[in-house]
């Protein structure tokens, strides 16, 4: 009996194990010269709209004249070096109102939650850099600034969505360039998976509850 009962275990819980949802993946966007672009980074370069897609989000970058849901300002750009020593960072625009956007758009049922960035300073002048965090419909989420000479970073922890964030830099996103923008996506289990681990843990109690029963 102990040799059924011990097998009938160790099936639930391989059972149990297979209906778990995936560990969240973790997404480092470095705007890398050899695939940030359509073809290889230069300075002034656009970066690419799909760089970063994949089938859970959707990215996109976009430069625009002010903070907010305003008009564009044209594309997001790469720059290889000279914001504070960081190896590559992008930004947009001409001028102090310039902003850089970046929106993360969520495939799929997942939750997508923003952990780190790192910020530069153009020419490492010391500057007081806006950031914006929005939802996909630009209600506000968060807005700070971080002083900025030899490079910052940023952290998001607790900011976590089902459908998407944009995050916008600037004013000023032509001297203020963002690299190293880390996120994760946690897949969120279908109803039909939490029925599964019901009865899982169900089976398990009942089998541990009847093999008491035979040994008593």
């Amino acid at each position: 009996m102990r040799i059924v009962t011990m097998s009938v275990i160790a099936a639930a819980a391989a059972a149990l194990a297979t209906t778990l949802p995936a560990a969240a993946a973790t997404t480092v966007l470095d705007f890398n010269a050899a695939s940030a672009c359509a073809v290889v980074c230069t300075d002034y370069a656009p970066i690419s709209q799909s760089y970063g897609d994949s089938a859970t989000v959707d990215m996109s970058y976009t430069g625009r004249v002010g903070v907010g849901n305003t008009a564009s300002n044209g594309d997001v750009n790469y720059w290889g070096a000279g914001y504070s020593g960081l190896p590559q960072v992008v930004w947009s625009g001409f001028g102090p109102s310039a902003v850089t956007e970046i929106k993360l758009q969520v495939l799929g049922n997942n939750t997508l939650t923003l952990d780190s960035f790192q910020l530069g300073s153009y020419l490492n002048v010391l500057r007081n850099i806006q950031i914006n965090l929005f939802d996909l419909n630009y209600n506000s989420i968060l807005s700070t600034a971080l002083l900025v000479e030899l490079g910052s970073g940023a952290n998001f922890t607790g900011y976590s969505t089902n459908t998407g964030f944009i995050l916008q830099i600037g004013p000023d996103g032509y001297n203020g360039g963002i690299t190293n923008l880390t996120f994760s996506i946690d897949p969120v289990p279908e109803p039909s998976i939490w029925a599964m681990l019901i009865t899982g843990f169900g089976l398990v109690g009942a089998t541990l509850r009847r093999r008491r029963a035979v040994v008593a």
